[in-house]
């Protein structure tokens, strides 16, 4: 141990009985504690997980947000929330159950939502806290692999559309998860970088399983087939594969502010708005554009890629829909009804009437013959979503009611028993029971919790934004009672439902039920987004007489819920 002359300890030596946290994540070194650098499903360490501590992330070079002051404002507050009891049951409001070591923020809880500084590969200026430089090659399931300088992403690279990389390793249900330990982005050396090997193997096995959550093998062999060969849908899920990477390393970050990223994001911009040459390919990296936003935490331009899909879509719907859906290919069906699907949650943001409307209404209403009666897979909306493809036809009604309602209230002529009797359709088809028992139980469990969901937006619409009225409260309640018994999957892909439930409650219990769960989630995709515009309705000043402005603040937000 080095000495100084006054002979104490040098300042960059550990103290007494203390030693320096070389590895592990970056919450752990701050504490100046062991990691036990076993990650979960999101990438964080466990030690941060049980004690409800958000776990900053791994990688070899510092933020430089993360300065000696900073490491001891988080230690201070680690300090104190663990010596509240962080580890055990609580019974206060649900906003303290978790603590979010935001850079600006003093409160135990906040946004996930929070822009960090870039990277930088300075020396890390506080002493009592070491990083390990040694780190060698990547280790991906079992084996080692060279990092390589061959990055998709970089400016110069020449794979960016036209790549002559290996075969993609073709899906299979029982796929391992491939966990890649790289740099925080920013300034990063380039041997860091993935290669499109790399960013192929990746999406492969774990991106396009959380893309499309619950749709079918089929399909996912059908995206899988669609991305063999050079083209933008190809280039797409290789920034796709990035961006979930580098939000699994570094969960603050907003992965396209990257330098690496921008340049391929514009191009594809560039190449993908040609009205000219539009084709399927482009239309399914205009649908992974959507997701690669949805992963970068719900924000961006994402209706600028829904509407060149949705108008692909509508060349290949025609004038006949159903005659469409049931003669086109399958890559072209699911283009179809995953664009639907991204209209008719859209529509809840946009406050509009969803643009397919009139395709849900002659496909899927359960009050006329539809494609919803063939048994054909190819038009079943649980194979894309996990939802009831009656229910997508309530969710893209109660839009339109919405929209009309408000309508009728701009021109002061807005008659309560039209209202309640177009609505009176949509509550008989939400209150059957689903045609489920065909499905897996998670996907079963999804399409019921839209279900439910949809019926407490419909009695928003209906009641108006009232959480006290008597049949949207016990709406909520029995939807939050269904959504505590919800896994990972099902969570991510129904943040609709737990944002309107969230927005019509005023009980602290079960909102404290619905933050528990975003909070689980981690920050890929964008459960983090949600949690934190839930915590912006919820702390709007505002009388019992007073609607919940949950559609102002989620127009402002201009977020995605899906």
């Amino acid at each position: 141990m080095p000495r100084v002359r006054n002979g104490g300890t040098g300042p960059g030596a550990p103290r007494p009985g203390r030693t320096r946290a070389k590895s592990g994540c970056y919450t752990c070194r701050v504490r100046r504690k062991k990691c036990d650098e076993v990650r979960d499903h999101n990438g964080h360490c466990k030690t941060c997980v049980r004690l409800k501590v958000e776990c900053l992330g791994f990688g070899l070079r510092r933020p430089r947000w993360l300065t000696k002051l900073k490491c001891q404002e988080i230690l201070f507050k680690i300090k104190n929330f663990i010596s509240g009891g962080s580890v055990l049951p609580r019974q206060s409001r649900p906003d303290v159950s978790y603590l979010i070591l935001r850079d600006e923020d003093l409160e135990t809880i906040s946004s996930l939502r929070d822009t960090l500084d870039t990277y930088d590969v300075a020396p890390f200026p506080c002493d009592d806290f070491a990083v390990d430089s040694d780190f060698g090659p990547i280790e991906v399931e079992g084996s080692l692999i060279p990092c390589s300088q061959n990055n998709l992403l970089s400016p110069e690279s020449s794979s960016s559309f036209h790549s002559t990389s290996q075969p993609i390793v073709s899906y299979s249900s029982d796929s391992t998860f491939l966990y890649i330990y790289s740099l925080p982005f920013g300034l990063m050396d380039i041997e860091s970088r993935l290669s499109d090997a790399e960013l192929d193997r990746r999406y492969t096995s774990i991106v396009v399983g959380m893309q499309y959550q619950f749709s079918d093998e089929r399909t996912r062999s059908e995206i899988l087939l669609s991305i063999q060969h050079p083209g933008h849908h190809q280039a797409s899920t290789r920034l796709l594969a990035f961006i979930h990477e580098r939000r699994h390393d570094s969960p603050l970050s907003i992965a396209l502010d990257d330098d690496s990223a921008q340049p391929r994001y514009s191009e594809l911009i560039l190449t993908l708005n040609d009205p000219r040459s539009y084709n399927d390919d482009q239309a399914m990296a205009s649908l992974t554009m959507i997701s690669t936003l949805l992963f970068d935490g719900g924000m961006g331009n994402w209706e600028y890629w829904l509407n060149l899909v949705a108008k692909y879509a509508h060349i290949l719907l025609g004038v006949s829909p159903q005659h469409a859906l049931m003669c086109c290919n399958r890559k072209q069906a699911f283009l179809i009804k995953a664009c639907i699907w991204f209209d008719v949650l859209a529509s809840v943001t946009t406050q509009t009437e969803p643009s397919f409307l009139h395709v849900t209404r002659e496909l899927f209403s359960p009050y006329a013959s539809g494609v919803s009666d063939t048994n054909n897979p190819d038009s079943d909306m649980m194979t894309v979503m996990g939802c009831e493809s009656c229910v997508v036809w309530a969710l893209a009604e109660i839009s339109a009611l919405a929209a009309w309602k408000q309508q009728e209230l701009d021109k002061g002529r807005l008659s309560i028993m039209q209202l309640v009797e177009r609505a009176d359709p949509i509550f008989r088809c939400l209150d059957k029971p689903l045609n489920t028992y065909r499905y897996p139980d998670s996907r079963s469990l999804c399409s019921e919790v839209f279900r439910m969901s949809a019926r407490v937006y419909l009695l928003s619409v209906v009641n108006g934004d009232f959480p006290g009225a008597a049949d949207t409260k016990t709406a909520v309640e029995e939807a939050v009672q269904l959504m505590r018994t919800a896994d990972n999957a099902v969570v991510r892909s129904t943040v609709f439902a737990f944002f309107v439930c969230g927005c019509l409650t005023n009980d602290e219990g079960l909102r404290r039920v619905l933050c528990e769960r975003l909070q689980r989630e981690g920050s890929v995709g964008n459960c983090s987004a949600v949690l934190e515009l839930l915590e912006q309705v919820w702390s709007d000043p505002r009388g019992k007489q007073d609607p919940v402005p949950w559609r102002r603040a989620l127009r402002s937000g201009n977020l995605l819920l899906v």
